[in-house]
């Protein structure tokens, strides 16, 4: 019993997280914003971290900078 109970409260933390990473990211339509896109990927993935290792799925990051025009 306090194992599953463990795994919700886990699950309900994975689950604020996402909500707390998409509402940070919803803005007003036709607002412009320059973000890093390193930043977004990451917030993308660690919406997926948990579901990625249930699967032993293994993410690998390789950015690069991109010169500045």
């Amino acid at each position: 019993m306090l194992g599953e109970l463990a795994s919700v409260t886990r699950n309900v933390d994975h689950i604020k997280t996402i909500v707390a990473t998409q509402q940070s990211y919803a803005r007003p339509s036709g607002m412009k914003e320059l973000v890093q896109l390193a930043t977004m990927i990451d917030d993308s993935l660690r919406m997926g971290e948990s579901s990625f290792a249930k699967h032993k799925i293994e993410i690998v990051r390789e950015y690069s900078e991109r010169a500045a025009s």
